[in-house]
């Protein structure tokens, strides 16, 4: 547990938690920004209609409080690690913190996929399915011919190679 949350009368896990869930719903809260902090899981970011966490900076009582608030999706319970949660005295710490934080998940399928292509030294038609679910399964096509299937991971030097010959 982080010890900094016993100067605002926070001593216990399950008190942080309770505190984190129901922050909007506190009176002195003011929420300063929030941004896209990505998945915490590999699975959750192949579901295009899935919600990524995001990180927010909230000051409450004098102190700022940034933390990774999970939108998880309707049948899943996917808890935020609240080691990512902590607090600070001033809004420049916190500002350090917060944006070490924005961005830094698992990027949603689409984007992993683009940033994949954007590192093949040829272009290639990459198709993405997924086998079981939570299982990527991608074929990598060049010049019309399928060169790689079954391929469960976006591995950049192993494309390059199949597609080099």
């Amino acid at each position: 547990m982080n010890e900094k949350f016993r100067t605002i009368g926070l001593d216990t896990e399950d008190k942080i938690t309770e505190f984190i869930d129901y922050i909007d719903d506190l009176e002195d809260t003011e929420e300063i920004k929030s941004d896209v902090y990505g998945f915490f899981e590999e699975e959750s970011s192949y579901n295009e209609n899935h919600i990524p966490a995001y990180v927010v900076m909230t000051k409450y009582k004098g102190k700022y409080i940034v933390w990774v608030e999970d939108q998880c999706c309707d049948f899943a319970i996917s808890y935020p690690p609240y080691n990512l949660c902590d607090i600070f005295s001033t809004y420049d710490e916190a500002n350090e913190y917060y944006k070490s934080l924005a961005h830094s998940g698992i990027k949603p399928l689409s984007e992993q996929v683009e940033e994949c292509k954007s590192q093949l030294i040829d272009e290639v038609d990459l198709r993405v399915s997924t086998m079981v679910p939570n299982v990527l399964n991608i074929k990598v096509w060049y010049k019309n011919c399928l060169i790689i299937e079954h391929l469960t991971q976006f591995d950049v030097q192993y494309i390059n190679n199949g597609a080099a010959g």
